[in-house]
């Protein structure tokens, strides 16, 4: 019974040791949110000098780019859940050289993923905003910067999967709590500052995750057993979204001129020009991925009928 319960206290100790952790890490972002939410419109009023409808309608503008930013890291939370036991496993067996080949695979396959989406929100901003919302101006140039931050939100998710299955849950604290307080702090400065006003809002976020990834980045590169290796996960996808993003925007204002669509472009004849662009870069980037060879079998078994889709488009 002294054995069972001896067990029972390290399991226990074990489970609070990485569970804590993980729970302040998952509320602190939470709590930075809602801070940043009674700041902004705070500081438009209080330091921008704008009455409280200008506010209202300004941030009003900003939520209506929010979810659009938000889906990227919708489409990659799924994965982190999945990669953390095949890392901690191997971990915990002493493979290392494994445990860097699932962090390198699971780290391309968000790049994959997140950063053509991440260009086509910044690319295409513009007739994304119109289309959807009927918003042009500062609607498209917050989603213009925030389409940016949102890889950058999904590299800091990743990385903190993979820091917290390698027993490094700790780090992924200290960089949100870091990156949590440099946007408060320049929500505080740029949203206040009369010239800037709401765009220090998607600034704010931007510089914020950029410090978050990067640092995780840091402690997965130098805290790890074994260094993954950075240019084999970013480099072939950036040059692919490059390329991606380049056909994106010839083919929309093309289409806008095929249809015939005039200086001032119905909603509806956006939305045709926009989903003929998107059609056309989606082929644009798949067809680099497989040309490049950007992705592996191996990456494709880290997603839910990966092997299936891979047999498909012939990745080996």
């Amino acid at each position: 019974t002294r054995n069972v319960s001896d067990s029972e206290r390290a399991i226990l100790k074990r489970l609070l040791k990485v569970g804590i952790p993980i729970a302040i890490g998952s509320s602190i972002l939470s709590v930075i949110t809602l801070i940043n939410t009674k700041l902004i419109l705070g500081q438009l009023q209080n330091s921008a000098g704008f009455s409280y409808d200008a506010s209202t309608s300004l941030f009003g503008v900003y939520s209506t780019t929010l979810p659009l930013f938000n889906l990227p890291a919708a489409v990659i939370t799924p994965l982190t859940i999945s990669i953390v036991p095949a890392i901690a496993g191997y971990i915990e067996r002493k493979q290392f050289a494994d445990a860097k080949d699932v962090i390198e695979s699971s780290l391309r396959i968000a790049t994959i993923i997140a950063l053509p989406m991440a260009v086509g929100l910044s690319v295409l901003s513009d007739p994304v905003m119109y289309g959807l919302y009927g918003s042009r101006g500062v609607g498209s140039d917050l989603l213009l910067i925030l389409g940016a931050a949102s890889f950058f939100v999904c590299l800091s998710l990743m990385t903190t999967a993979i820091l917290q299955a390698s027993s490094r849950e700790r780090l992924p604290v200290f960089t949100m709590l870091i990156g949590g307080g440099l946007n408060i702090v320049l929500n505080w400065f740029l949203v206040g500052n009369p010239d800037i006003n709401i765009y220090g809002a998607p600034i704010g976020t931007l510089i914020c995750y950029v410090a978050m990834s990067g640092l995780n980045l840091w402690f997965v590169m130098n805290k790890l057993p074994e260094r993954p290796k950075l240019g084999k996960v970013f480099f072939k996808p950036l040059i692919n979204c490059i390329v991606m993003g380049a056909a994106a925007w010839i083919v929309y204002p093309a289409m806008l001129e095929l249809i015939g669509a005039g200086p001032e472009p119905e909603r509806k004849i956006v939305l045709v020009a926009l989903l003929g662009a998107i059609a056309v870069a989606v082929l644009v980037y798949a067809v680099m991925t497989i040309i490049t060879k950007a992705i592996t079998l191996e990456d494709m078994k880290l997603i839910p009928k990966g092997e299936k889709i891979a047999k498909l488009l012939r990745i080996r």
